[in-house]
Formats: structure tokens, sequence, C-alpha cells
């Protein structure tokens, strides 16, 4: 902080008083872009380990999914088609024979557990806190965001309830506690403004903007409420502490976010792209992509080292006409019966997601990273939260990685 803004603080904190930081910090605290305000970008953090779920719902044409072979002696099943295509053979891992957390209801149990690892219980919102979330913490500090939900519809737009099961736990993948779900941001644009306000697009954004004196202020306010907080503590009883913990915790994370710039590598390599237009795309491949570039952007930049990309929600009833699938997915694909039909009409459209997953790694492996790329130092995993859709069984779990951690996982065959 600069010594002249030091001084502005301090004279206004004279002049207007207690009054005006609280409704100041009030303010301030509401508005949603708080997060991502910056006042000058950062070297790269390169070598960085990082995060990338991607998550098909319903399960897979379990026949078409599975490999031949193993070890390193191994061909794709047709499915998997796209990671050959993509030449990155060499940076996955097939894992087979995993079986999952699950209960008795398929989709809200294989949800709610499949990042937890824990089996859903009934008339209950609360689940376990996910395992990208454990990660997330483990970089507490060290980005501006902990970590990034994404995805293209919400489970409310067809919740399908199954009985005796919250719909909270069928809906939401990501757990920051047991009782803290993550929601998916699933519209492009608020997605793009949240995370890159104020860097510069490709597509006529903002330029980039001088914030110093906002960030000192935006600090000094969460510093000041912070402190007024603390003390209101020691007068409150053990259930309005603990409420007051909780929105307390929300306001130091804001903090440190304020101090956490976006990265803008040496070779200009934190470049977020066009703005994207309001609203959710009527058109599928568009709404994936933009996220996924997204999603891409926010690595380049070092804004998160976890994200989570959900394609759909498990019981959608959406249909793929680009792929000539035309029928919903939920009813009349993933509950195929054993029809021939149906059961083609599963590997196409598994095919075309593993396809969005190939190309975020193709992107993640063009960027160098420290003494590799950052698909190198990352881990990708590929999943559904079933394997076959029709029995909602969780056995034999899909599972697709890519990506070394840096050197930690063997890449380049089926385990």
């Amino acid at each position: 902080m600069s010594n002249r803004t030091e001084r502005w603080i301090e004279q206004n904190c004279k002049r207007r008083g207690r009054r005006f930081f609280l409704t100041a910090a009030g303010v301030a605290i509401a508005l949603p872009y708080l997060e991502v305000f910056n006042e000058k970008p950062a070297r790269a953090a390169t070598g960085s380990k990082r995060l990338f779920l991607f998550h098909m719902p319903a399960g897979v044409n379990v026949t078409t999914w599975a490999p031949q072979g193993t070890g390193t002696s191994f061909s794709f099943g047709p499915t998997m088609k796209p990671i050959d295509e993509a030449g990155l053979k060499n940076k996955v891992t097939v894992v087979t024979g995993t079986n999952a957390i699950g209960g008795p209801r398929g989709h809200t149990c294989g949800i709610s557990g499949v990042l937890t690892g824990v089996g859903c219980q009934g008339t209950t919102t609360s689940n376990a806190i996910s395992f990208d979330q454990t990660i997330a913490q483990s970089f507490a500090g060290q980005t501006r965001f902990p970590s990034i939900e994404l995805g293209t519809s919400h489970n409310t737009e067809n919740p399908n309830a199954e009985a005796g099961y919250s719909t909270v736990l069928k809906d939401n993948l990501n757990w920051s506690s047991p009782t803290t779900p993550l929601s998916r941001e699933i519209e492009p644009l608020k997605a793009f403004n949240r995370l890159f306000a104020g860097l510069p697009s490709s597509g006529g954004g903002q330029p980039p903007q001088t914030m110093s004196m906002k960030d000192a202020m935006r600090k000094s306010m969460l510093d000041y409420t912070l402190a007024e907080g603390g003390a209101l503590s020691a007068r409150l009883g053990s259930a309005d502490k603990m409420k007051l913990e909780q929105y307390l915790d929300g306001l130091r994370a804001l903090e440190k976010s304020i101090q956490i710039a976006p990265t803008v590598g040496q070779t200009g390599m934190c470049t977020p792209g066009a703005i994207p237009s309001a609203g959710r795309p009527s058109d599928i491949q568009v709404h994936v992509k933009l996220m996924l570039d997204i999603a891409i952007a926010a690595f380049k930049c070092d804004l998160t080292r976890v994200i989570t990309f959900a394609y759909e929600h498990t019981t959608t009833e959406i249909r793929h006409p680009f792929l000539g699938v035309n029928v919903g997915w939920h009813t009349s694909v993933t509950h195929h019966a054993g029809a021939a039909g149906a059961l083609a009409n599963y590997t196409t459209v598994n095919q075309w997601l593993v396809s969005q997953y190939a190309y975020v790694m193709k992107a993640l492996d063009q960027v160098a990273d420290g003494t590799g790329t950052m698909l190198d130092s990352s881990a990708c995993m590929c999943f559904s939260e079933l394997s076959d859709g029709n029995s909602h069984s969780n056995q034999n779990m899909p599972v697709l990685l890519g990506g070394s951690a840096g050197g930690k996982l063997q890449t380049g065959r089926v385990i």
C-alpha cells in the first residue's frame, strides 16, 4: 500500500468515523466482484501442481469404454478414441476395477459420494468435504480463488427426486465442508466477469486498471469488520458464535483474495479471450467450449489450482442432435435396457465428452511450465458418478486420468 493511500484512509477514518466504515464495509462485502479486483499482475508460478476434474453424467457404455490390454501394452476402447487423436496416449492413465461408495439411490448417492468417499444419508442435506476441496485447502493463500466450479446446468432444472433423499445431495459434487456444497456457475459471462474483471481481453474487455486505492479501502473495511466481529464474538452464545465464525471465515478468504493478483506470465500467457454474451448459449457445443476455455484461462492466469467442470447433471434429458442423438440422455440413452441403438448412442455421446476433456488436456500440454508442460504438472480426471446408467452400478467406475502431477503419477498405462 502506498504512503499516499495510507494517508487517505487515515484522514477519512478521522473525518467520517465509525459509521462510514461500517456502512462502507457492508456495501463492499456485498459486491459480487470484490475478490477479483487487482492492483498489478504477477509472474506465473511455474511448475505448480493443479487439479482438473471433468464430470460426465450417468455413466458410460462400459463395453466401449473398456481398454484392451494391460500395463503399457494397451489400446483404447472406442469411447477413448479422442485421446489417441489428440496424441495424448502417453500422458494418460486408464484406471479399471475401481468401485465407488454407493447407496440405495443411484443418482443421488453416486453424485454425493463420488468425490467425498462417503455413503449418502437419507433425510439430510449434509455430506462430507470432497477431495478437491482438501486439495484446494492445501493451496490456501497461493491463488485468488481456492477453487472454481463450472458447469452447464443444475439438477434443479430436472430434479427427479429420489424418495427419502435431498436433492441438495443430488446436485452438488463439490463440498467445502459437510454442510457447505459449492454450486457451479453455468453462465459463461458470469464466470468470465467473476474471474477476469479488470484484465484485458481480446474481445473489447476492460483495459488494465489501477486499483491500489480501491484495494486498500476494501482491505481496510474487511480488517475493521473482522476486528469488530472478533469483539462481538466474546458476547455471543455458542450457536450464534458458530454462525458468526462461519461468516468471518468468508471475510478472511475475501481479504486474502484482495492481496493476490491474477498472473500474467512473461510470455503473456494470461489471455482471458473474448467476453462471452450474456445468458446461457442455446448451442451446447458452444456452451461447453466457452466454459472450458474459461477454465483453461483461469489455470494459465494462475487464478486457481483446482477446477471442476460438470457437464449437465445426473438426470439430464439433454439431446445431442449434432451427434445424431435426438432422444433424452437420461431416460432414452443411459437407461438403455441393452438395446443396441441406445448403447450406440451412449458410446457416441461418451466419445464426444472425452473429446472435450482431451481439448483441455491438449491446451494445457501446449503451455510450457517448469521443466515440462502445464499438463505434466497437473492431475486431471475424467469420471462419472455411475459406471452403467441402466443398472445404476458403481462397480468398475470409469476413471481416465491425465497428467503426471509433476512426476508423481506414472502415465501411458492401464492399471
